[in-house]
Parts: C-alpha cells; structure tokens; sequence
C-alpha cells in the first residue's frame, strides 16, 4: 500500500513501520482498563503501552469524523521472530488531530521500557511527520 495514496497504509521507518491501530483494538484497550490487549495479525499489546494508550479520546475524535483517522494512533510494529506473528508492537506514535490552521500538528508517543534507547521514537516521529507534511502539516509540536 502507498501511504501518499492511502492515508491509512502503513508508514516505514526503516526501523519499523506504523499501522493504524484500528477501532476494534482501541475499543478492546477501553474495555480492559489498561490490561494486555491482543492486536489480531500483530500480537500483544502490553499492558505499560495499553495504559498509556488514548484510546477513548481517539474513539471519540473518530466517531465525529472518520476521516480524521489517518492522523491519530499508529502503533510502533517492529520484527521479532520470537513472536508467532513475527511481529510485535513496540510503542504507539501519532497526531492529537489533523493540522490546525497554521500547519501545526501535535504529535505524542510511547515506546516500551524494553524498547527505548533504540531510535524507535525519533524514526517514527520523522517518517510520520514526512507523511503528514505531504497533506499539508508544515510545523510538528512533540
């Protein structure tokens, strides 16, 4: 998928990539309260990521408009060949909203304790604020 084409497509890092969280999984990590959540196809969302997670405020945003979307939670996937799926989440990375009249987006993330120190963060924060910028972001706020 091309992330210019498709909003929603995932975005690569080089280190990683970033996958919409989808609804379904936002709306598992309300309903557990901060606990472990299970992302089909991905893996486990560890409960450190989950609690810190916005997934009610993301929830909300997307219920008023859909198409706002592409611009929230993404989580940070990286390649591990421990896990069944070969895949794990390592953090979550995205935009508070779309950008505001000015170009401005605000942009916030977690990574796992296990994984700071990596690179994760600032890659993510860099390939993501490319994407945004290619639909109309012109200044990031972290």
């Amino acid at each position: 998928m091309d992330p210019i084409a498709d909003p929603s497509a995932p975005i690569a890092t080089g280190r990683s990539r970033l996958v919409l969280i989808p609804e379904a999984v936002l709306r598992a990590v309300v309903d557990r309260a901060g606990g472990e959540v299970h992302w089909p196809g991905v893996g486990p969302v560890a409960a450190e990521l989950a609690m810190a997670m916005p997934a009610a405020r993301r929830l909300r945003q997307i219920e008023a408009d859909p198409d706002v979307a592409a611009w929230l939670l993404r989580g940070i996937v990286v390649e591990d060949p421990t896990s069944p799926t070969g895949r794990r989440v390592a953090g979550h990375l995205g935009g508070h909203d779309r950008p505001d009249a000015d170009g401005m987006v605000e942009v916030g993330y977690t990574v796992a304790a296990g994984d700071r120190g990596r690179g994760l963060a600032g890659a993510g924060a860099a390939a993501w604020f490319a994407w945004a910028h290619r639909r109309g972001a012109r200044t990031a706020q972290l």
